[in-house]
Order: C-alpha cells, then structure tokens, then sequence
C-alpha cells in the first residue's frame, strides 16, 4: 500500500532503507538524529513525570521540536513507481533488464533480484499483491503462516 509502488520494490529487491528514507517512504513520521534521541527521551519522560499520562497531541509536539526536516520523496522513486507498476513480475524483471543496459540504479536493481530465488519471488509478489485487499492484522496473519512453513 506504500505509495509509487515502493512497496513493491522494497518486497522484492530487499533494497535497505536508512534514517530519512523511511519518512520518505511513508513508514515513518518523524526522522530524528542519533545524537538527539538522549535529549528527546528525556524530554518525554519529562512531560510523562508532570502529567503521569502524556496525550497523542502531546508527543506529536515533542517529535516535531527533536525531527529533522525530511525531503518528502524518495530518491528515484519516479523510476520506482514506473518499473514496479507492471501488471506481473516478469513484466517487472523484464523492465529492470531492459533498464539496466544505460541505468545504473536499474543495473544494480537488477543485480539483486537476479541474485533472489525465483520461487521465493514469486511468493513475496503474491503476498504484496494480495495484501492490498486485506487489514494490517491479516496481512501479519499472512506473513507468520509463510515464515512458519
């Protein structure tokens, strides 16, 4: 359900996501830096301390004073959106093969879904795209039923 089909290319190419990408990438709301997460912690802990129960309203107001200003896209993603946005995952691999040849970005893409497992691809497809017509608690449901066999 991730927007552009990031869920897509995330699912199959395994591709890391990092800090600010995961804002970018709508997993997140706030980015805040390593380095600050002592002072935001203490600042929670205080707010908990005067109130004994700190409101939604609340915490969103702290995260935004510690969070770092996020670029809202995510880089290349109007590749992304392009290239997984095919109706099949041949269609898919097809396209980063055909890419690859003047894309270094679809070159490496390629690389790593050539490396996977054919079957295994195939599956994490299936999953993505039948987890678009159910709620997040089945689509956990789904994902324990897979790993456990």
């Amino acid at each position: 359900r991730m927007k552009n089909n990031l869920g897509y290319f995330l699912g199959l190419t395994g591709f890391p996501l990092k800090g600010e990408e995961i804002v970018q990438c709508g997993i997140a709301d706030y980015f805040v830096k390593s380095e600050n997460l002592p002072r935001l912690q203490a600042k929670i802990k205080e707010t908990i301390n005067h109130s004994q129960e700190a409101s939604v309203e609340e915490l969103r107001k702290i995260m935004k004073e510690f969070a770092e200003r996020v670029e809202k896209s995510y880089h290349n993603e109007e590749f992304i959106s392009e290239v997984f946005g095919h109706s099949t995952l041949e269609c898919i691999c097809h396209e980063l093969e055909r890419k690859s040849n003047d894309n270094e970005f679809a070159r490496n893409l390629y690389e790593r879904v050539k490396a996977n497992s054919p079957m295994g691809m195939r599956i994490i497809y299936e999953q993505l795209n039948r987890g678009t017509d159910i709620d997040y608690r089945e689509s956990l449901k789904v994902d324990m039923r897979i790993t456990k066999r």
